[in-house]
């Protein structure tokens, strides 16, 4: 039996398009590898929006590719240095919720862990300089417990102050 050339072409051409579609296809593209290169070098220059602005393109762009992980983390990164530090928690919630195998799963991890303790701390600094204010209004002169309840208040206003200046000081170290 006799093939056709044209049926003998065609089988080839089928074969290889199959071979190809197993083949595997990187997930970055060079699109990508560009946006990624650039938002880093405007990371190092320190401008800031340009690399915000392109990582975030990156991202959303791109959510498959091999920086994707890496954007969300340096968007974090960025959204903290602006102090938006809730934008920062949630670009670490969506980079460990959507890549729990990227390598910046701990590094996401820890800052979070850092900026809720600040967080925590600043909500507790904001209630007992609350706490101060209304004692400091209701105070009688003769009233002996309250300047000493005030005394006390101030020492601990003092106390979360220091710990709030030490966790900046350690979220900056990180960076």
């Amino acid at each position: 039996m006799v093939v056709p050339k044209y049926l003998c072409k065609y089988l080839f051409l089928v074969g290889f398009v199959f071979i190809l579609s197993c083949a595997h296809i990187p997930k970055t593209t060079q699109a990508s590898a560009d946006i990624y290169m650039s938002a880093s070098e405007n990371l190092k220059k320190q401008r800031l929006e340009e690399a915000k602005y392109e990582f975030n393109q990156l991202y959303t762009k791109h959510p498959k590719s091999d920086y994707a992980d890496d954007a969300l983390f340096r968007l974090g990164y960025i959204s903290c240095v602006q102090e938006k530090y809730n934008d920062a928690l949630d670009f670490y919630d969506d980079l460990i919720d959507k890549y729990p195998k990227s390598e910046w799963i701990f590094d996401a991890k820890v800052w979070q862990n850092l900026l809720k303790s600040w967080q925590s701390s600043n909500n507790e600094l904001k209630a007992v300089r609350s706490k101060l204010n209304s004692k400091k209004t209701t105070k009688e002169p003769s009233e002996n417990k309250a300047s000493e309840e005030i005394e006390g208040l101030q020492q601990e206003l003092s106390k979360l102050k220091e710990d709030n200046r030490k966790l900046r000081e350690l979220i900056e170290s990180m960076e």
